[in-house]
């Protein structure tokens, strides 16, 4: 499988990482700005808290409130970030994970078969954010920590395991991933959409897109598995 290039400039200390999620390019400013207005509210509260978690708490609420409006299964993150506010887990994650980066935070991205949640590194706890759960998202707890994480790996055992498609996903298991790579994931989602539609060849640069940030083995097998059934149907 050959990797497309997308023109973003990963190693430029002044890297936009909204680039990651964009091909390369930003053409409505509104998301940029939607972004900038949020986070110098939040480096005001960051100021001002006198803990870093009671600021993450903070920050929690406020972003839900202001930028994650409305969830949709397969949005990007230029619709998280528009005036339409559509998210859903990886969006949201990216957000918030973009926003710690900025206020200097360390974090980890948890990847599921099929979700994908945050971790905040503390010196005294770590933080999860579950950016899908407006009410009960900012967990704390390390029970309650392990009960999200137990029910969602529970949730993916039931899925049924009837298609090529799903014996692929069920491979991944839970993983760590970087930033780029959870962009990766947002072509990948592009691609199954195209896929679903009919849109074989459009799917397929999808994920060229997708392997190029995240060379993981179930991008690759979803390209090997439609550009199998193209090399079949042109026969």
């Amino acid at each position: 499988m050959v990797a497309q290039e997308i023109s973003i400039h990963q190693n430029n200390e002044n890297f936009n990482p909204i680039l990651y999620f964009t091909d390369g390019k930003i053409t409505d400013q509104s998301i940029s700005e939607n972004y900038t207005l949020l986070l110098d509210r939040l480096q005001t509260k960051q100021q001002k808290s006198s803990s870093d978690l009671r600021f993450l708490r903070q920050m929690y609420s406020l972003v839900h409130k202001k930028q994650l409006g409305r969830y949709q299964k397969y949005a990007s993150l230029e619709e998280t970030l528009s005036d339409e506010k559509k998210y859903n887990c990886l969006t949201g994650t990216a957000l918030y994970a973009m926003l710690l980066q900025d206020l200097g935070y360390d974090y980890s991205i948890i990847e599921f078969d099929y979700h994908v949640l945050l971790m905040v590194h503390l010196e005294e706890r770590d933080v999860m954010i579950e950016s899908t759960d407006p009410l009960n998202g900012f967990v704390v707890s390390d029970e309650e920590m392990k009960e999200v994480i137990d029910a969602q790996l529970s949730k993916e055992s039931n899925i049924p395991d009837n298609s090529v498609l799903n014996r692929i996903f069920a491979e991944q298991g839970i993983n760590k991933i970087k930033l780029e790579e959870l962009a990766g994931l947002q072509y990948y989602n592009s691609a199954i959409i195209n896929y679903n539609n009919g849109s074989y060849f459009k799917a397929l640069i999808e994920l060229r897109k997708a392997y190029t940030l995240y060379p993981s083995k179930r991008i690759k097998g979803i390209y090997d598995l439609i550009n199998g059934e193209l090399a079949v149907a042109s026969k």
